[in-house]
C-alpha cells in the first residue's frame, strides 16, 4: 500500500483544492484530500493530553482509514541525543501515537549527529533500552551522505529500524517492510520550493518499482499540498 500526504496540515488552504467547503475543521478538509499525515508539531512540543483524541475523532468523521505518523520530540534526538534523560519523552510520544492510532514513530537526528563511535553507541543503547511495544520505528539521519551504506545497513538491521530518506537526494536506503520518504525541496531556504513535474515523476517511478508492505511519501516543502496531490494523481 502506498500512502501519500504532507508533514502537517496547518498551512492548508482548503479553497485552493476543494470546490465544496462545508463547515469543518482544517484537519477534516485535509482528510478529504489525503489518507495520511505526519504530525511533526510533536518534534517541538508535546500536545495537551486531550488533543490527540480530538484529532482522531475529527478524521474519523471523514474517513476511518486515515493514518497518522508521529515525529518524536527533538528533546530525544537533539537535546539529550538519545541519552536516558530522554526516555520519559519516548513514553510520552508513545501515548500520543496510541491515541492517534498511529503505528509509526519517526526520529530525525541533527545534521551534526555524525556516525562517530560514540553516537552509534548512543543509538544502540537507546533503541535496545526502550520498550518500543509494537510500534514501527523510523530513523532519518541528517545528512545521510555522512552515514555510509556499510554503517547504516548492519546498524539499522540490528536495531530493527526503518530508514527515512529524501528519495531525490539519496538513491539507497534500508527498510525491512516499510519505506518512508520525506521530500524537503531544493530552495533557499530548502523548504521554499515547488517540485517540478519531472521530479515528481522520478518519485512516482521509484515507488512504483518498490515491493514493500507499506510505502509512505510525505512532502515537507512550501508547495507540499499541491505537490502531494500531483503525485497522488499519478497513482
Amino acid at each position: 500500500m502506498v500512502r501519500i500526504g504532507t508533514c502537517g496540515w496547518n498551512y492548508l488552504s482548503p479553497g485552493q483544492f476543494l470546490s465544496d467547503l462545508p463547515r469543518e475543521k482544517l484537519l477534516q478538509s485535509y482528510a478529504r484530500l489525503f489518507d495520511t499525515v505526519e504530525v511533526n508539531s510533536t518534534f517541538y512540543r508535546l500536545p495537551r493530553k486531550t488533543t490527540p483524541d480530538f484529532w482522531r475523532k475529527q478524521v474519523n468523521e471523514r474517513r476511518k482509514d486515515f493514518e497518522f505518523t508521529v515525529k518524536a520530540p527533538k528533546l530525544i534526538t537533539h537535546t539529550h541525543k538519545f541519552s536516558p534523560y530522554a526516555d520519559w519523552a519516548f513514553e510520552s510520544i508513545k501515548d500520543v501515537a496510541r491515541k492517534l492510532q498511529a503505528k509509526i514513530i519517526l526520529f530525525q537526528t541533527s545534521e551534526y549527529f555524525v556516525p562517530s563511535k560514540e553516537n552509534i553507541q548512543k543509538l544502540e543503547s537507546f533503541f535496545t533500552r526502550i520498550n518500543r511495544e509494537d510500534f514501527i520505528l523510523v530513523l532519518e539521519v541528517r545528512w545521510a551522505e555522512k552515514w555510509k551504506k556499510e554503517i547504516v545497513f548492519p546498524l539499522f538491521k540490528d536495531l530493527k529500524l526503518e530508514q527515512c530518506i529524501d528519495p531525490l537526494r539519496q538513491d539507497w536506503f534500508y527498510a525491512e517492510s516499510t519505506a518512508y520518504f520525506r521530500l524537503h525541496g531544493f530552495g533557499r531556504p530548502m523548504y521554499n520550493y515547488a517540485f517540478s513535474d519531472a521530479e515528481i515523476r522520478r518519485v512516482y517511478d521509484l515507488i512504483s518499482s518498490l515491493d514493500y508492505k507499506e510505502i509512505y511519501v510525505f512532502f515537507n516543502n512550501s508547495n507540499c499540498y499541491a505537490d502531494a496531490l500531483k503525485l497522488k494523481g499519478m497513482m
